[in-house]
């Protein structure tokens, strides 16, 4: 009787065993298969989502490029526009000043640089005569860009200059 209790007992224990054994088993395929269909949903997703980052940075490079071009076109209108105005300004000045040199009797010289660019830290020289009334000896002034009085007097210098730089700067001054 205990020799049919004990095999009784193992049946039992096989049985409880094998249901075990099962249920971890239809746990492990019921995992394989949801994480196997995860996958697919994730993999989708990334797909979809990669999908969307190219075409929104194809979009991005298009409208830079077209800001790009339209900020140039701005930039040749603004220059075209600038340097109308600038000579303008200068034949105006010139006639100006020619008047007014006549009139008194008085040295004139101007000068001009436009249209290309000036390194800082150096001497800006302005190398497009327009004006010389009175003045004999520019020698030095076309070698080195500095305007030396040679005659006692009072002298009107000034200059319109522009910069799409930052931080840099430019002075005109007296030389003792």
């Amino acid at each position: 009787m205990v020799e049919s209790m004990r095999n009784a007992h193992l049946q039992d224990q096989k049985r409880f065993n094998d249901s075990f054994v099962e249920a971890i088993d239809r746990f492990k395929s019921q995992s394989e298969n949801e994480t196997e269909l995860n996958e697919r949903q994730m993999s989708s997703l990334l797909d979809s989502f990669s999908s969307k980052v190219q075409e929104f940075s194809e979009g991005e490079r298009k409208r830079e490029s077209t800001m790009q071009l339209s900020l140039h076109q701005e930039q040749n209108r603004f220059n075209k526009s600038f340097d109308k105005i600038v000579e303008n300004f200068q034949v105006r000045f010139n006639k100006s000043l020619q008047e007014i040199a006549l009139n008194q009797q008085k040295d004139a010289l101007t000068a001009c640089h436009s249209g290309s660019r000036v390194s800082g830290g150096t001497v800006v020289h302005f190398p497009n005569i327009k004006t010389i009334i009175g003045i004999t000896d520019l020698s030095a002034y076309k070698s080195t860009g500095k305007f030396v009085c040679t005659v006692a007097g009072l002298y009107h210098v000034s200059a319109v200059m522009m910069s799409n730089t930052n931080g840099q700067y430019y002075n005109i001054y007296k030389k003792q």
